[in-house]
């Protein structure tokens, strides 16, 4: 048993050192849809244009993926957060049956939970790590881009210095 939790954790540090980047596109929105979990429409990324929009992969198995969408749930709320579109975006993998219940059971109202079919996303901004964050602005243009769970302080500090 001691064994086997010493070969989890030493694998897991591994991938924490080695496989915690991911690595942005450099293009605005790649041309890719998403496909809505609220009423299974099909969302075109330059549909996004016009907004500025908060874009998160996640996965519906990460607890730090659930940390960050509940942070955005709230900051959605704040005053900085009005007039921001927040998509968040898992692989095509998960259900929509689990993306419901992924929205049910961590009360996003706000936040719009969508699939990625053939995970071109994913792939088109070469996501290895979730939770990955990508800021664009109205234009479409990618602003910034972080890793990892952050609080909702700390996601407005980040808006402040993006608008």
């Amino acid at each position: 048993m001691r064994k086997r939790a010493t070969l989890f954790f030493g694998f897991l540090a591994v991938t924490l050192c080695f496989g915690f980047c991911a690595v942005p596109a450099e293009a605005a929105f790649p041309s890719s849809s998403l496909v809505s979990v609220r009423d299974g429409s099909e969302i075109s990324l330059s549909s996004l244009q016009g907004t500025p929009t908060i874009l998160v992969f996640f996965s519906p198995l990460c607890p730090h993926c659930r940390t960050e969408l509940k942070e955005l749930e709230k900051l959605a709320r704040w005053p900085i957060g009005q007039g921001i579109r927040i998509v968040a975006v898992t692989s095509g993998g998960f259900s929509e049956s689990v993306l419901r219940a992924v929205v049910s059971k961590w009360e996003l109202s706000r936040v719009e939970v969508c699939g990625d079919p053939g995970n071109a996303l994913f792939k088109g901004f070469r996501v290895k790590q979730v939770p990955f964050t990508v800021f664009f602005d109205a234009q479409g243009n990618r602003k910034d881009s972080f890793l990892g769970a952050a609080s909702a302080a700390e996601l407005e500090e980040f808006l402040k210095q993006q608008i």
